[in-house]
């Protein structure tokens, strides 16, 4: 149903972006929001703390903006969160119920 010019139009778009961002120092706001899914599920997978948080702000600015995910996406992104919850050295944690520290 796609041709390959499709593909090699993601894949140029994906390579405009990279440049715009070498050459400015920044992505802007309007190309962030249109990241790709599995860019950013793969930031959420990280084993990198500050790339998982990269990873959820993005993945926070695709469902604002109503971008709904696959099936497989959204099988994908269970298992990532499941994986992230477990984490027992997360940089996250929730507060005690006696409002004491967690350390």
């Amino acid at each position: 149903m796609y041709s390959d010019d499709d593909a090699n139009s993601d894949a140029s778009s994906a390579c405009s972006e990279r440049s715009y961002s070498s050459r400015n120092g920044s992505i802007p706001t309007y190309m962030r929001q249109t990241e790709d899914v599995a860019e950013v599920l793969n930031r959420c997978a990280s084993t990198n703390w500050s790339e998982r948080k990269e990873g959820l702000i993005g993945l926070q600015s695709l469902l604002k903006n109503q971008r709904t995910l696959s099936r497989v996406e959204l099988k994908r992104l269970c298992e990532i969160f499941t994986r992230m919850f477990a984490d027992p050295h997360s940089k996250v944690q929730p507060p005690s119920k006696t409002g004491q520290s967690n350390v």
